[in-house]
C-alpha cells in the first residue's frame, strides 16, 4: 500500500473552516464554484466592454451627427440612441450646447428583429440604414422624418409596408428594399415625388402601383427577381428614367419606353415575343432568354453598344444592323439562324460577336473559335460583289478624315505605324497644332518650310533618319523633341530651338555631346543614352538641366562643371569606360539619383554603388583632399540643389564647416611633423578624428536645414 504522505516537521495542517468547506461538500464542488466566479467575472468584463465600445460610439455620434452601429451583435437598438443628447446620457466630460443632433444612423448587420417607433422623434435624421438584420416591420415613426433622404432596408425579412412611412411630405432621394419578402409596394410610395433611384429586386411582387409615374425624377428603377407579369403604362412617363432591370420575371411586354432617357435595359430571362419601343439614348440591352422572333427595330438605336440576344427564336437578322457602328458586342447565340449578313462584317467598332449554337449553312466551323478579326473579314466575303477592298480604302478614307478632323479640335495628331515616307501635305496644314507623333514609320526627312510654328511636342521616334531634320530648327516655340531609335551621327544645330525642354536623342550612332545643347538654358530632361560619346563636356551654361542620361556611351571623361547644375537631381553614367568618378559629384548635394555601375572604377567599389546615391556621394566626399577648393565651392557656390542663390551671405553653420575643416587641416600639418613624440602622435589623431566627427554632424544638420527650406 502506498504510504500517505504527511506535512514536514513543524508544521500542521490547516483545519478547513466553514467558509472554506460546508458539510458534504468536496473539493472538486468548490472548484466548480470558483470555475463560475471567473466565468462570471468574465461574462461581467465583456459586458462592461461592450457598454464602454458603445459609450464610444454614442460620444462620437454627439461630435459628428453620424451614429455607427452597425457588426455590434445587436438585438435591439439600444434606447440611448433615441434620447442621445439628454443630459442623463452625457458623461461628465460632455455639455449638452456642444453636442450636434443626429442626422444619420447605421444599424446595418446586426440582429435586429423590429426598430422602435421612437425613430420618428429624430427629427434630424437624413439617413437611416437598417440593412442586413431580421426586421419584419418598419416603424410608422419613419413618415415623421420631414429631411430623410436616404432609406436602405434591404436584406431583411420584409413582408409589408405600412403606408404611413411615406407621406406627401417626404423627401426621400434613394430607397433600398431589395431581398425581403414584399408581395406588394403600397400606392403611398407614388408620392415620393424625389425619389430617383429604387431598388425592389428579389422580392415576391407581381404588380406595381399604377402612378408611379408621379415620381418625376425617378432615374434607376431596380425590379429584378420578382414575379411581375405586368408593368403600368404610367411607366412611359418617367422622362427622366435611365437606368431599367426587369431581369427574371414573367414579363410578356414592356411599356412604351421612347420618351424616356434610358441608356441601359437589362429584361433577360422573361416571356418577351415583341422587340420594346426604346429611345435612342440607349447604349445597353439585354434580352436574352425569351421568346423573340425579330430585333428589326433595334438599327434604330444608333448609340447602340451591347446587344445581348442570346437564347431566343430568332430565324434571320437583318443587314440593317450595319448602321450601328458603334456597337461593341452582339451576342446572337442559341437562336434558329441559318446565315448571318455578311454587313457585320463592316462595323469597324465589333469587338464581340458571338454565333455558337445556331444551325449556320456553308459557315466553317474552325471560324467559329477564330478571332474577331478573321470572322468580319469572312463575313465580308459573303457579301455580293468585291467589297472587301472597298471596305478597306473606304475605312482608309474614313479613318483620315476622322485624324484630321480630331486633329482641328484638339490640336493633336497621331500617325504612328502607318509605314509613311512622307508626312502627308494635309497633315502639315492642319492650323494650330501643337502635337505631332509620326513614330515607327519610314521617314527619312521633313519638308522644308512645312511644318507649323505653332508646333510644342514633336515625336518621331524609330525612324529612318541619318541626319537631323532642319526644318525642326525653325520651330522656335518646340518644347519636346524625340528622336530616338534613328541613325543620327551628328547634331549640328546652334543657336535654336531656345524653348526646348525636353529632348531624346537615344540609340543613335552619335559620337559626340551635341555642342548646341549646351547653350540651351532651358533644357530641362536630356536623354544621349546608347550612343558613341567619349566625352562630356563643360556644362555650366546649362543651369535648368534636371535630368541627364548618359548611359550605354562610350564615356572616358567628364569635364567639371557638374557643381554649377542647381536644379540637377538625376544623374546616369551606367556603363561606360571612366576609370575615376569626378570628385565634384561629392559636393552635388541635390542628387536625388545617381546610377554608375557598369565602369570600371578602381576606388569605387560594389557595396559602395549598392548602397544608392547617398552612400557613393558621400564616398566622393571624403576622398576630396581638404585644401581642395572643391569643398568650398560646393558649400559657398551653387550648393547644387540646396536652393542657395549666387552672392548669398554664408550662415553661421556654414562658418563653422569652414573654420573647422581649416583646423582639422592645421592638426594635419603638425601629425605629420618628424618632431612630435609617437604620444602627440596619437594625441594628435584622436583630436582630428573628433573634429571630423563634428564636422560630419554640421553638414548633416546643413543639409536637412537646407532640404527644409
Amino acid at each position: 500500500t502506498m504510504q500517505q504522505r504527511r506535512p514536514p516537521a513543524g508544521r500542521q495542517r490547516a483545519r478547513p473552516t466553514s467558509t472554506q468547506r460546508r458539510p458534504g461538500q468536496s473539493r472538486r464542488g468548490r472548484g466548480a464554484l470558483r470555475s463560475a466566479f471567473r466565468s462570471n467575472a468574465r461574462n461581467n468584463g465583456i459586458f462592461i466592454e461592450e457598454n464602454k465600445s458603445l459609450d464610444k460610439v454614442f460620444a462620437a455620434a454627439r461630435k459628428t451627427g453620424a451614429l455607427r452601429l452597425s457588426n455590434k451583435a445587436l438585438r435591439e437598438v439600444p434606447k440611448e440612441v433615441f434620447a442621445l443628447n439628454e443630459q442623463q446620457n452625457l458623461s461628465s466630460e460632455e455639455k449638452w450646447w456642444e453636442c450636434v443632433e443626429l442626422t444619420s444612423i447605421d444599424v446595418s448587420n446586426n440582429s435586429l428583429t423590429e426598430i422602435s417607433d421612437a425613430i420618428g422623434n429624430l427629427g434630424d435624421l437624413k439617413k437611416v440604414i437598417l440593412s442586413y438584420n431580421e426586421i419584419q416591420r418598419l416603424p410608422a415613426g419613419l413618415g415623421k422624418l420631414e429631411l430623410l433622404r436616404v432609406l436602405k432596408a434591404n436584406h431583411n425579412k420584409l413582408s409589408e409596408l405600412d403606408g404611413q412611412i411615406f407621406p406627401r411630405s417626404s423627401n426621400i432621394v434613394e430607397l433600398w428594399l431589395q431581398h425581403n419578402s414584399l408581395t406588394a409596394v403600397p400606392d403611398s410610395i407614388c408620392v415620393l415625388e424625389h425619389l430617383k433611384s429604387l431598388d425592389l429586386s428579389n422580392n415576391k411582387l407581381e404588380s406595381l402601383p399604377e402612378r408611379l409615374d408621379f415620381c418625376r425624377f425617378l432615374s434607376s428603377l431596380d425590379l429584378a427577381n420578382n414575379a411581375i407579369r405586368t408593368l403600368p403604362k404610367s411607366l412611359s412617363n418617367l422622362q427622366n428614367l435611365a437606368n431599367l432591370e426587369l431581369a427574371c420575371n414573367l414579363l410578356s411586354t414592356i411599356p412604351d419606353l421612347s420618351r424616356t432617357k434610358l441608356t441601359q435595359l437589362d429584361a433577360h430571362q422573361n416571356l418577351l415575343d415583341t422587340f420594346p419601343s426604346l429611345p435612342q439614348s440607349t447604349m445597353q440591352l439585354h434580352l436574352n432568354n425569351n421568346r423573340l422572333r425579330g430585333i428589326e427595330d433595334a438599327v434604330k438605336l444608333e448609340n447602340l453598344a451591347v446587344l445581348n440576344v442570346a437564347d431566343n427564336s430568332l430565324s434571320k437578322l437583318t443587314p440593317g444592323l450595319q448602321k450601328l457602328q458603334g456597337l461593341k458586342y452582339l451576342d446572337v447565340s442559341n437562336n434558329n439562324l441559318s446565315k448571318i449578313p455578311g454587313e457585320l462584317g463592316l462595323i469597324d467598332s465589333l469587338n464581340v460577336l458571338k454565333i455558337n449554337g445556331n444551325a449556320l449553312r456553308a459557315f466553317k466551323k474552325s471560324l467559329m473559335g477564330a478571332d474577331i478579326n478573321t470572322l468580319k473579314k469572312y463575313l465580308r466575303t459573303r457579301i455580293i460583289g468585291d467589297v472587301d477592298e472597298k471596305y478597306v480604302q473606304d475605312r482608309k478614307a474614313n479613318n483620315r478624315r476622322h485624324l484630321l478632323l480630331d486633329a482641328g479640335a484638339s490640336g493633336t495628331v497621331s500617325i504612328r505605324k502607318r509605314n509613311l515616307r512622307k508626312i502627308p501635305d494635309d497633315v502639315l496644314q492642319i492650323p494650330d497644332l501643337h502635337t505631332l507623333d509620326a513614330s515607327e514609320n519610314q521617314l527619312v526627312g521633313l519638308p522644308d518650310g512645312q511644318m507649323q510654328d505653332t508646333l510644342r511636342v514633336v515625336r518621331m521616334e524609330q525612324n529612318s533618319f541619318t541626319e537631323f531634320p532642319m526644318a525642326l530648327a525653325r520651330l522656335n516655340g518646340l518644347e519636346e523633341l524625340s528622336l530616338r531609335k534613328n541613325m543620327l551621327v551628328a547634331f549640328p544645330i546652334k543657336h535654336a530651338m531656345r524653348c526646348l525642354k525636353h529632348i531624346d536623342l537615344r540609340n543613335n550612332r552619335l559620337t559626340t555631346f551635341p555642342t548646341g545643347l549646351l547653350s540651351m538654358k532651358n533644357l530641362q530632361y536630356c536623354f544621349l543614352g546608347f550612343n558613341e560619346i567619349t566625352r562630356i563636356p563643360n556644362l555650366t551654361f546649362m543651369t535648368s538641366l534636371d535630368t541627364l542620361d548618359v548611359s550605354n556611351n562610350r564615356l572616358v571623361t567628364i569635364d567639371d562643371g557638374l557643381r554649377f547644375l542647381p536644379r540637377l537631381q538625376n544623374l546616369n553614367i551606367e556603363n561606360n569606360s571612366l576609370r575615376a568618378i569626378p570628385l565634384e559629384i561629392g559636393v552635388c548635394s541635390g542628387l536625388k539619383t545617381l546610377q554608375v555601375s557598369g565602369n570600371p572604377f578602381r576606388m569605387l567599389k560594389h557595396r559602395i554603388i549598392q548602397r544608392g546615391t547617398a552612400a557613393i556621394v558621400e564616398f566622393v566626399k571624403n576622398k576630396i583632399p581638404l585644401d581642395s577648393n572643391l569643398l568650398h565651392e560646393g558649400q559657398r557656390g551653387s550648393g547644387n540643389g540646396a536652393g542657395r542663390t549666387e552672392g548669398k551671405n554664408v550662415t553661421d553653420t556654414e562658418g563653422k564647416i569652414v573654420s573647422m575643416k581649416q583646423e582639422i587641416a592645421d592638426l594635419t600639418v603638425q601629425l605629420n611633423s618628424v618632431r612630435i613624440s609617437n604620444a602627440q602622435k596619437y594625441a594628435l589623431k584622436k583630436k582630428i578624428a573628433l573634429k571630423r566627427a563634428n564636422l560630419i554632424r554640421l553638414e548633416r544638420k546643413m543639409r536637412e536645414d537646407a532640404a527644409a527650406s
